[in-house]
């Protein structure tokens, strides 16, 4: 009807056409076409312009602004995923170097020293844990931290033989504060 298509680059019909054709760049079908959105927008689009178009290129405008604003919407609803994704990943891998660094800390206290399985169990299994949530929240340059590795240090401590009457009676003194911050570390996971 309206021979400028061809020789116009800003023909409605035309702009549509390009627009639906660079869209559908790299676009495949999958199992069930009707479940992909663009496929839907593209059948709306025709099914639009087969239905409301007699001579008016008004239509053309029409469905080019409604397919440009699904290609919009669609372009920060990536985004928004291809962010999620790269903050989930983010998140995994500062909680493997806090499980790795929980672990080394630990390894570094109980080095070369004896313990009961019981002082082993609370370490690696309950402390373990107040360790790598102190260090997810707020990490090792934290007075929480390095409280933590100083009541891991004594509970090491604790446990190892005592020949000395002035260790025995450190021990003593420690021994209350000591059960009260396990207690209360413990409680914050």
């Amino acid at each position: 009807i309206d021979k400028s298509f061809f020789g116009k680059k800003s023909h409605p019909a035309r702009k549509l056409l390009n627009t639906m054709a660079h869209a559908g760049i790299g676009w495949a079908p999958g199992g069930n076409a009707e479940r992909d959105f663009l496929y839907r927008k593209f059948k709306d689009a025709v099914e639009t312009v087969l239905s409301f178009f007699e001579d008016d290129i008004g239509v053309f405008e029409t469905v080019l602004q409604d397919f440009q604003s699904f290609l919009e919407n669609e372009r920060r609803r990536a985004s928004i995923v291809e962010q999620r994704t790269l903050e989930t990943e983010q998140g995994k891998a500062r909680a493997e170097l806090a499980q790795a660094t929980v672990a080394e800390t630990i390894a570094t206290s109980i080095a070369g020293k004896t313990l009961p399985a019981i002082a082993r169990e609370v370490l690696e299994q309950g402390w373990s844990k107040v360790l790598f949530l102190i260090l997810a929240r707020e990490g090792e340059d934290s007075g929480s931290w390095k409280s933590a590795c100083r009541v891991m240090d004594e509970l090491v401590w604790s446990v190892q033989p005592k020949p000395s009457a002035s260790e025995r009676e450190r021990l003593g003194k420690l021994k209350v504060g000591l059960f009260s911050n396990l207690q209360a570390g413990l409680a914050r996971v």
